[in-house]
């Protein structure tokens, strides 16, 4: 593993498969083995459901979901 992109999302469902691709094409043009792990603070939209979606179809997502929001400092 090369490198390994931490996201933290809170109701970003609109932008996360714009994310997603663009962060894999990056990474994918760079040459890096790579991972990405997205941690879904407790969102109240269907970002964890977008997540899951995108997940699915890349087996270097990593999805991790929190069941309400802890914030910054947690």
């Amino acid at each position: 593993m090369d490198i390994t992109v931490v996201v933290p999302v809170l109701d970003e469902e609109e932008s996360l498969p714009i994310l997603h691709e663009s962060l894999t094409q990056a990474l994918v043009e760079g040459g890096f083995a790579y991972e990405i792990i997205v941690v879904d603070d407790g969102s109240a939209d269907r970002s964890l459901e977008v997540l899951r979606e995108l997940q699915a179809g890349d087996p270097n997502l990593r999805v991790v979901s929190f069941r309400r929001n802890y914030g910054q400092t947690a």
